[in-house]
């Protein structure tokens, strides 16, 4: 029960930044509905369903694109699943290898490696300024000029790097409101 506040927190925290995430959101789904799209030109009505293919697990006919429902089912499942390389071989026999491979691969590449890491790294940012209580900045002490002598200069980094992860701590666990009570 101790835990409990956290939580708390962290869901204020939540409602606070959906505002940020919007737009990365809507980006990733656009390039889905591309991605869609193109998979519909390629493959439109060509997967049979029910129909077994060698080498394909029972289902993974599912994943086609002879509809726009079942692209964004098949897209949606390259992104979150992640097995692309298994839906792939559904479109094998259909197309010539290096087509599909270049489909999925691209596929891959966009919506998981670049957008979905852009989505997290908003949602992350955003979770991370989102505070209750703003801290009060003492300028004096933001404006001092660190020091750069050569003994010192090693220290002077790691104190700071140390300030920099307080920080981030402090803006995760909660640490304003006592963590340990």
């Amino acid at each position: 029960m101790k835990s409990i506040p956290r939580y708390r927190k962290i869901v204020k925290r939540t409602k606070g930044m959906f505002s940020v995430v919007v737009g990365p959101i809507i980006v990733l789904m656009t390039h889905m509905h591309i991605f869609v799209y193109i998979g519909m030109a390629l493959w439109h009505g060509k997967v049979i369903v029910g129909d077994p293919i060698e080498g394909v697990p029972q289902y993974y006919d599912l994943n086609n694109f002879n509809s726009y429902a079942s692209g964004t089912f098949t897209i949606s499942n390259i992104l979150i699943v992640n097995d692309w390389n298994t839906i792939s071989n559904v479109f094998i026999g259909i197309s010539p290898r290096w087509v599909v491979m270049c489909y999925f691969i691209s596929a891959n590449l966009v919506l998981v490696c670049v957008l979905l890491n852009v989505v997290y790294a908003f949602f992350v940012g955003a979770f991370l300024s989102v505070d209750s209580k703003p801290e009060k900045l003492d300028v004096s002490e933001s404006m001092e000029a660190p020091s750069v002598s050569p003994s010192r200069g090693a220290y002077v980094l790691k104190r700071s790097r140390r300030a920099s992860y307080d920080t981030l701590i402090h803006h995760v666990a909660g640490a304003d409101e006592g963590m340990h009570s």
